[in-house]
Order: C-alpha cells, then structure tokens, then sequence
C-alpha cells in the first residue's frame, strides 16, 4: 500500500520526501526561489546586476563566454574619446591605429548622437578645426592607410570628395572598376563592348554578358569605366 501525501489533508500518493507530485513541485519552487532570493547579484564586485549564468549578470557572462574572463573585452562609455584627447598631440612615426571597433570597410569607427561616424574625422577636427563650410570634406589620409584604421594627427587633413578620390588612385586604395565587390565586368570585357559598338544592339550586347542594357549605354557613351584606356 502506498504512502499518502504528508502534506496537510492531501491523501494522494507520495514521490518524493513524503510529498505528493503537486506538493513536492510547490516545495521545490519554494527552496530554489528562497536560494535564488539570497543570492541575486552578480559574482563580479560592484556589480548589481541579476545573475543570470554560472553567478553573472548577462553582460558579464557574455564576456566571460567569449573571452574566458568576465572582465575581459568591452569598452567603457567616454573611452573612444578619450583616447583621442590622449593622442591628438601624437608625432611618432608609422601609422596610429585605432583600438576600438571599425567599419565594415576597415576605417575606425567611433558613435556620436548613437550614430556611427568615422574617428579620423573626429582626430582631423581635433588637429585641423572643423571642416570647411563651402563643401562636402573628407578627412583624407596622406598615408593611404584609412581602411586600415590609421588616425594619426598628422597624416589627416581636410580634402575634398574629389581631392581625396585622386589621392586613393595615387595610393591604388581606390575601389572603382574589378578593385570593387559588386563589379560584374572586367576590364577586358569593357573593352570588347567598346568594340562591339556600332555591330550589335546595346540589348544583344547587355544579354551576352550578363548585364542591363543601361551599362552597355553607359560604357558607350563614356560615363562608366570612363577612366580605363583602350
């Protein structure tokens, strides 16, 4: 014969430490809620954050998975910044490169307003003043080495969009024609479209290599590829 409940006025059958089911899930709740009750914040000192695994909080749990140490990775608000101040004054030789996060393109990146913006422009109005009024400025690197995150004081200035593309070509960093991700043509293709002007419809020709007719236009008439010589 099975043991009933030993729970007040419960006759059900017992599974565990005299309990039925139902009590013992309500005994069970009732411990782990008073354990949890007695320790709530993280395992990290100062930290008041709920733990949520292994003794931490989400943030450092997070680190602590990633980096194998709880206190590891991250950057602390008003760091990026900071580091500017530190370095606007920096005269060493070589590139300075940025320590903290980046672009998808490589530049330093550095959030203003909670929107990303480029760390050279931010180092290039420390050094130089903000840019001109009577345009749109880039920040241009004299060492080329902007999509390696290089924000050194003294290899910015203030360029124009136009000023800075011709210094991309000197520093062969530009990303126009087989350089760029999305390109469909090759240079040796361009030039067959351009010979193939006058003998074929600009349809037939786009249907060919794979592209719109727009860009067979466009090639003929000198606007895209303009720059690459026969």
């Amino acid at each position: 014969m099975s043991k009933s409940c030993t729970a007040s006025g419960c006759d059900r059958p017992h599974i565990a430490r005299g309990l039925c089911t139902l009590h013992y899930q309500r005994w069970r709740h009732s411990e782990e809620f008073s354990h949890r009750q007695k320790e709530t914040h993280c395992l990290v000192e100062g930290c008041q954050g709920t733990r949520h695994a292994k003794g931490y909080c989400n943030s450092h749990y997070w680190r602590f998975k990633t980096y194998g140490d709880p206190l590891a990775g991250g950057t602390y608000l008003g760091e990026p910044q900071a580091w500017l101040e530190k370095h606007k004054d920096h005269v060493g030789d070589g590139c300075l490169t940025w320590p903290f996060g980046r672009m998808a393109d490589g530049y330093a990146q550095h959030w203003e307003d909670g929107k990303p913006i480029l760390a050279s422009r931010m180092m290039c109005a420390m050094v130089n003043g903000p840019p001109p009024s009577d345009g749109k400025y880039d920040a241009a690197h004299e060492c080329g080495r902007g999509a390696d995150a290089c924000v050194h004081p003294k290899h910015l200035r203030w360029a124009t969009r136009s000023q800075n593309n011709w210094d991309k070509l000197g520093h062969n960093t530009d990303n126009r024609g087989e350089k760029h991700c999305g390109h469909k043509l090759t240079e040796c293709e361009v030039k067959e479209i351009r010979q193939l002007k006058g003998y074929f419809f600009q349809r037939e020709i786009a249907e060919f290599y794979g592209v719109c007719e727009g860009t067979v236009s466009s090639i003929h008439r000198g606007i895209n590829w303009y720059w690459l010589e026969d």
